[in-house]
Order: structure tokens, then sequence, then C-alpha cells
């Protein structure tokens, strides 16, 4: 039981992790559409 309490935090770290890695991903691509987009 103490190993899936563990697995689940480890989980729920990881999820978050790539949440954020897709948010400032999605984030800097719509920044960079919105900077080439002036020069195009």
């Amino acid at each position: 039981m103490q190993i899936l309490l563990f697995l689940s935090k480890i989980i729920a770290g990881i999820t978050k992790k790539l949440n954020f890695c897709l948010l400032i991903h999605f984030l800097s691509l719509h920044l960079y559409r919105e900077l080439t987009k002036d020069f195009v």
C-alpha cells in the first residue's frame, strides 16, 4: 500500500512537470508567432 502511494506521488510530479513544459512550449510558440508576424 505504501508503494502505491509513493508511485502516485511520482506520477503526479511527472505530470505536473510535463504540463508545465507544455505550457511553456505553447507560450513560446505563441510569442514567436506574434514577433515574426510583424516582419512578414
